[in-house]
C-alpha cells in the first residue's frame, strides 16, 4: 500500500553491506514522511486489515504524532553517515588505513554534534 503513496518507491534497497539497510530505511522514512502521512490518512488504510494489528497502530502513531521520532531519525542519520563512508572504504577496492578513516569519522561526528561531546 505504501508504494501507492510514494510514487512506487521501495522502503528498502538491496545493498552490499547488510547493516546499511537499516540506515537506508531510516533515510527513506525521513524522505517520504509525507507519503506515510497520506497513506495513514487514506480510506484505503482505514479499510485495510492491517489497521487491527497492534504493530501497525504503533507505527501509525509514531509517524503521525511523534515529532521526537523524526528528530531521532535525523540524529541517527547524522551519526551513521560518516560510518557508512568507512564501510564503503572497506567494501571497495581502494585500500586505506582503517585507523585513519575511523579517526576522520570520529572528528566528523564530533563536529556535527558540538554540544554532545560527552556522548561521542
Amino acid at each position: 500500500m505504501y508504494r501507492n503513496y510514494s510514487n512506487r518507491k521501495e522502503l528498502t534497497r538491496p545493498f552490499v553491506t547488510h547493516f546499511v539497510t537499516s540506515y537506508l530505511t531510516l533515510n527513506c522514512i525521513k524522505q517520504h514522511k509525507n507519503a506515510f502521512r497520506s497513506m495513514f490518512g487514506s480510506e484505503e488504510w482505514a479499510t485495510s486489515p492491517h489497521t487491527t494489528k497492534n504493530e501497525a497502530k504503533k507505527v501509525m502513531n509514531l509517524v503521525l504524532s511523534d515529532e521526537k521520532f523524526c528528530r531521532l531519525i535525523t540524529y541517527c542519520i547524522k551519526c551513521v553517515n560518516p560510518l557508512i563512508k568507512v564501510v564503503r572504504l572497506v567494501d571497495g577496492d581502494a585500500k586505506s588505513t582503517m585507523y585513519e578513516a575511523m579517526d576522520r569519522v570520529k572528528e566528523k561526528i564530533v563536529r556535527k554534534f558540538p554540544k554532545d561531546k560527552n556522548k561521542v
